[in-house]
């Protein structure tokens, strides 16, 4: 092999690299920006009260008779 076509070849080797980088980089913000949507949405919602709690089974149904 050649020094040119070594050098050419060492040159797109490193332009895949940083390709390569800066896709993983978009990808990490993407699962961040995910996960912090999650747990925004995570905390929004209501806590179980104490009794549901303590209690699982009680309250949870309701039986209506006509």
């Amino acid at each position: 092999m050649d020094m040119p076509s070594a050098s050419m070849i060492n040159s797109n080797n490193g332009v895949l690299q940083q390709f390569g980088i800066a896709m993983l980089d978009k990808q990490l913000n993407v699962q961040e920006a995910q996960a912090a949507t999650e747990v925004a949405m995570l905390n929004s919602m209501p806590s179980p009260s104490l009794e549901s709690l303590v209690n699982p089974a009680i309250g949870g149904n309701i039986d209506i008779g006509v």
